[in-house]
């Protein structure tokens, strides 16, 4: 595939096809062109993820340079192809694994992934907006994911 390929070539199902031409995208290259929130946009779920794999196929990079978080918030990369964050990193992007209760932790002062494994360890991982079989469920989440976090074998018992 180079940038000339037409994008009937490119293994498009039909109904994505017909988006591609009402907007007047007839190469790769014009697909390669469209911006993240352009591609959003534009495209539904499944065409989202037809586009993803061609663009992935040709290891193109969005102009705007997105984080794979804002690539999964996208549904352009599947959970199962991002790396877990660091301890340093935000606890945002736990969502993929962990879910909306990442945004309460946040609030509640919990803003990185480190932060958030002490506040379960020292059993204060229950915060507003957050109830305990969540707690439990993220827990052991933290557990099998960052087995050297040492958490609390009660926070996952009940």
């Amino acid at each position: 595939m180079n940038e000339h390929t037409p994008i009937t070539q490119l293994g498009l199902s039909p109904p994505v096809l017909a988006i591609c031409t009402r907007l007047a995208l007839k190469s790769f290259e014009d697909l390669s062109g469209l911006s993240l929130p352009q591609l959003v946009s534009n495209f539904g779920k499944d065409g989202r993820m037809q586009m993803a794999r061609v663009l992935r196929i040709a290891r193109h990079v969005f102009p705007e340079n997105p984080s794979n978080l804002e690539l999964w918030r996208s549904g352009l990369i599947d959970r199962r192809d991002m790396r877990l964050p660091g301890s340093e990193k935000s606890v945002d992007e736990l969502q993929p694994w962990i879910g909306t209760c990442v945004l309460h932790y946040h609030m509640a002062g919990f803003t990185t992934v480190g932060a958030l494994q002490n506040a379960i360890n020292a059993g204060k991982g229950r915060v507003r907006g957050v109830g305990d079989s969540t707690v439990r469920r993220v827990a052991a989440f933290l557990r099998e994911e960052y087995a050297d976090s040492r958490l609390l074998d009660h926070l996952c018992r009940k």
